[in-house]
């Protein structure tokens, strides 16, 4: 029988298809989990500060506020647009933060309707906003998303308080 480093290679595989199937099983319970969630009182709230962006040339500070009710609603503006249609989940698992993958919430399914600054030559972006919550801030970067292509940066660094 043929070893690696002293160890029966069957019973390595058998050991990696044991971890990869735990691996598996505890992601899929914690995806349950993160389906059900709904956001408590430490996200619920008006979030306001502002954002940086090179979209218009030079960088810009661009004003940004994030409204979150207990529903998972967002609403909110960025310049003098408004985010609409906008909800927020949870974007990682136990699983994932372990390995700092991802952020731990993510604004998404919706868009922001009007010119950001009156530079601005677009009046419609469908965006995503993946963010974390640390010492009361929340930070992030805003994203606009287009069909299957990568998500463009938007909003380069946001730093938002209550």
């Amino acid at each position: 029988m043929k070893k690696l480093f002293g160890i029966n290679i069957k019973h390595i595989i058998i050991g990696l298809i044991c971890i990869l199937a735990l691996i598996y099983v505890g992601v899929t319970i914690n995806q349950r989990l993160m389906d059900k969630w709904q956001p408590d009182g430490n996200i619920v709230g008006i979030w306001s500060g502002l954002g940086e962006t090179r979209e218009f040339g030079e960088l810009e500070h661009i004003e940004v506020t994030i409204s979150i009710d207990e529903k998972g609603i967002v609403t909110g503006t960025i310049g003098d647009a408004f985010i609409e249609e906008c909800t927020i989940d949870l974007n990682r698992n136990d699983f994932e933060r372990l390995l700092r993958i991802k952020t731990d919430y993510i604004i998404h399914e919706g868009y922001i309707n009007g010119k950001i600054t009156s530079s601005d030559e677009l009046t419609y972006r469908n965006i995503s906003i993946p963010f974390d919550i640390e010492e009361d801030v929340l930070g992030g970067t805003i994203f606009t998303v287009e069909g299957l292509t990568y998500p463009d940066p938007l909003i380069l660094h946001l730093e938002l308080m209550k």
